[in-house]
């Protein structure tokens, strides 16, 4: 039982660690993403990660730019133009090119990881 409870606390520390990193890694326009990343340590040694639906859209980019999916401009499925908001300003526009990625949880993963985990098991 002892075995159990000492790898429950490394990865308890492992999970909060790499959270912590990866929040200070986020793109922080609102706080919003960063406010919202979290962790659970499951059964088995496993360590789940949440992030709010929109994360992928930062990590991958969208439309042409994007990593994943189709390579084309966003255009709107149900309405004639898309709408959205920039400084408060309604701006109406057929179609956007997309995001470039803006990838944070990647870099954390490959420039943290091993430092975190080696930290936690020491």
């Amino acid at each position: 039982i002892k075995e159990n409870t000492d790898i429950n606390k490394v990865l308890e520390g492992i999970g909060h660690d790499l959270r912590e990193a990866l929040a200070d890694a986020s793109p922080k326009d609102s706080g919003f993403l960063m406010r919202n990343i979290d962790y659970v340590v499951k059964e088995g040694g496993i360590i789940r990660f949440t992030f709010p639906d929109y994360a992928k859209f930062l990590e991958y980019g969208t439309g042409l730019y994007g990593e994943l999916g189709p390579k084309e401009v966003i255009r709107p499925k149900t309405k004639k133009v898309l709408k959205f908001k920039i400084n408060g300003e309604d701006i109406f526009v057929k179609y956007v090119k997309g995001m470039t990625p803006r990838p944070f949880i990647r870099p954390t993963l490959h420039q943290k990881l091993k430092g975190i985990v080696t930290k936690n098991f020491k």
